[in-house]
């Protein structure tokens, strides 16, 4: 469709379109102006990845800074369950030896005593899971340590009272030695 222009020359919209275009893509303002808008989006987006990158980075760090505090917690909780069922068993040996086995103390103590033997097993467990071989090593003299233990403690042997008078000189040396491994494989992983 045509349109009158000064001096009586029809031009259509097309052609006015062309010229606008043509100017447009002539212009130093036009390129100038997309060469800024160009260069934000390319700034923002590269701030946008380096942003992910760093969120990533952070995210990683977190990530490993959390697992590590779980070994520590999984390791040290060993440590104590060890130890709590080690004191409870040697106590309801030497309780049951002298006052009999049906005595009201002593099912107490027994009781503590299988209770600590329970959390010690699944502490034992836990460190199976997510140990390195040298860990785990040094976690199975103590998982046998604890069973010998769980043994003896109905013995009324001599042999059954040698071990409990023994057995804090053989877990010191078990946890030493896991401590030990533990603390390698913890500052290995930092």
């Amino acid at each position: 469709m045509a349109s009158p222009v000064a001096g009586g020359a029809a031009t259509s919209d097309t052609d006015k379109r062309s010229t606008f275009l043509k100017d447009l893509l002539g212009s130093s303002g036009f390129w100038g102006a997309t060469g800024a808008l160009l260069g934000a989006l390319i700034g923002g987006i590269f701030t946008f990845l380096a942003a992910a990158t760093s969120s990533s980075a952070e995210a990683e760090r977190s990530r490993h800074a959390f697992f590590l505090a779980e070994r520590v917690a999984v390791y040290s909780g060993l440590l104590g369950d060890a130890q709590a069922f080690q004191l409870s068993a040697t106590r309801y040996h030497n309780l049951a030896r002298l006052n009999g086995e049906e005595a009201a103390e002593v099912q107490a103590v027994r009781e503590e005593a299988k209770a600590d033997y329970d959390e010690a097993v699944a502490a034992c467990w836990q460190v199976e899971v997510i140990a390195t071989a040298p860990v785990q090593e040094a976690k199975q003299a103590i998982a046998r340590e604890l069973d010998t233990a769980w043994n003896y403690m109905n013995d009324e042997t001599d042999e059954a009272a040698s071990y409990f008078r023994e057995i804090d000189r053989a877990m010191t040396s078990h946890t030493t030695v896991f401590a030990r491994a533990a603390g390698e494989e913890l500052d290995a992983g930092r």
